[in-house]
């Protein structure tokens, strides 16, 4: 377990940035050097590429983790799956994260929304364009996505970023994307010179002409971390809700936790 600095509550964000660089520890970071900076026991670029960039800075799921998870979920929940009980679940699941396609807002109306609880539902109609609705499948990998990072990262990440890690990569996983692009062609007009000089009162003047033309404008809309870390919450308490009692401090969570690590030891 790597050393960590816990400070009070009360201190102020300099106060904690002070005691991180005086406890002189390193950058908690996967694979980072540097001497940790922030409250959050990361150095200054790991922190803006955590907060920024979405990047998973502490790490993220391997291949065989997420193998091992969800052959974990499936022998835990292989009861409910024969009779038919867990596609209800994910079919709850997936009617309440999915949205008509007259939802999706261009990526310029976007910006009129404020708050992710704002563009959450644009959200959502844009995954379920692009990916479909969720089912059993989806649900079991999401759970297992999440079941990796709770038992596998998070016990080694510093308490002031513990809580939205898993999260925000859920929600990121969840959406599949941070930049919502559309191309469309847009009709603009202008002048241009026709070569025929016009001799009036006022000298020689050339005339123009206006021609007006086709153009294909991108937009974009970058999502921001606010959007996955609310989508991963919302997803996260449907999940608990309809899956998990408890939560991730019930003993069905645990349970998941304790397969999977000893399944992870004995491969």
């Amino acid at each position: 377990m790597m050393s960590q600095v816990s400070t009070p509550s009360s201190w102020s964000s300099a106060e904690r940035n002070a005691a991180v660089v005086e406890a002189n520890i390193r950058c908690h970071a996967d694979g980072c050097e540097r001497q940790a900076t922030r409250w959050s026991n990361l150095c200054g670029l790991c922190e803006k590429q955590w907060l920024e960039d979405h990047k998973p800075v502490f790490g993220k799921p391997t291949p065989e983790q997420l193998k091992a998870a969800q052959a974990v979920i499936r022998e835990h929940y292989g009861q409910q799956i024969a009779n038919g009980v867990f596609d209800d679940w994910s079919s709850q699941i997936g009617r309440a994260f999915s949205r008509p396609l007259s939802k999706l807002v261009s990526p310029v109306g976007m910006r009129r929304y404020r708050t992710p609880k704002e563009r959450f539902t644009p959200l959502l109609a844009m995954r379920t364009r692009d990916r479909g609705v969720l089912t059993r499948k989806g649900v079991i990998n999401l759970l297992s996505y999440s079941l990796v990072i709770d038992a596998m990262i998070t016990p080694i990440i510093p308490q002031p970023v513990r809580r939205d890690y898993m999260l925000a990569l859920l929600g990121q996983r969840f959406l599949g994307r941070e930049v919502y692009s559309k191309t469309t062609l847009r009709y603009t007009s202008r002048r241009e010179k026709t070569g025929v000089i016009r001799y009036g009162p006022d000298g020689p003047q050339e005339l123009t002409r206006r021609v007006e033309e086709e153009v294909p404008a991108k937009e974009y809309y970058r999502i921001r971390r606010a959007d996955m870390r609310y989508i991963g919450r919302q997803l996260w308490k449907a999940m608990e809700k309809t899956l998990l009692a408890g939560g991730r401090q019930g003993n069905e969570w645990k349970q998941l936790q304790d397969r999977l690590i000893v399944q992870s030891r004995s491969t």
